[in-house]
């Protein structure tokens, strides 16, 4: 739930809110903010019932009408949504939804001059990094990944993707981008945000030497929700 402002937000609407915090911590804050904002936005506190849990193995009571979650990181790196979702829709009633719905994920092949030297496949985020990080893209961005949260998904990637080099250049990274999509069929879509969703760049260990005209062969294998340092890259001319 983290500070709970989702969950408020639905109790505004007449909602009766179950709240899920793994962090006892977080978990605290969150209840203080809730004194707080029942006054100020006019919700009962007994609308929202704020438990200390793990939202993977959390046995909820029932049925609801939506699950809420904001576990969302590009290309759905680090954020255990994936695995949060696969467990609690089986809770959700029929004709629920989930928000957001969904994700998409793409990726393209990129020339990075980085602010340091980087790490094998350190992620960097050009949007918070501004000048100090400058990227080329070399090929057209394609979408690897399309998950749907209202139903279970794979929580792994293993795909061989063909990119066509558009920009002669030095492939040293890859740009990878998400979308959020909302059962409204809204999207919240790469730059529409500074918070969610951001571009990430991630280094890779063995620049390879493209030309204009080339086909290369990306073979992408990572699970959702670990680091982009545990993910495997591999990049071959086809």
């Amino acid at each position: 739930i983290g500070s709970g402002l989702l969950s408020f937000g639905a109790a505004t609407k007449d909602a009766q809110v179950t709240g899920l915090e793994i962090n006892k911590h977080i978990l605290g804050f969150a209840k203080k903010v809730q004194v707080y904002s029942a006054k100020k936005l006019g919700f009962g506190k007994e609308q929202i019932a704020f438990k200390s849990a793990n939202a993977i193995t959390y046995d909820y009571e029932g049925k609801c009408d939506a699950i809420i979650s904001e576990n969302l990181y590009t290309g759905m790196f680090y954020e255990k949504q994936v695995e949060i979702m696969n467990h609690l829709v089986r809770f959700l009633k029929k004709g629920g939804v989930t928000i957001p719905s969904g994700i998409i994920s793409g990726v393209a092949l990129a020339q990075t001059v980085f602010p340091h030297t980087p790490k094998q496949q350190e992620l960097f985020v050009p949007l918070q990094l501004g000048k100090t990080i400058t990227t080329k893209v070399l090929t057209e961005s394609i979408v690897y990944s399309n998950l749907d949260f209202s139903k279970k998904n794979t929580l792994n990637i293993n795909t061989k993707l063909v990119l066509p080099i558009e920009k002669s250049g030095t492939v040293n990274s890859l740009l990878v981008w998400s979308e959020v999509l909302l059962p409204s069929g809204g999207v919240i879509k790469r730059k529409d945000t500074i918070f969610l969703n951001n571009d990430i760049v991630i280094a890779l260990e063995k620049p390879t030497i493209v030309e204009k005209g080339q086909k290369v062969q990306l073979h992408m294998k990572y699970t959702y929700g670990s680091k982009p340092s545990e993910a495997s890259f591999t990049l071959k001319i086809i």
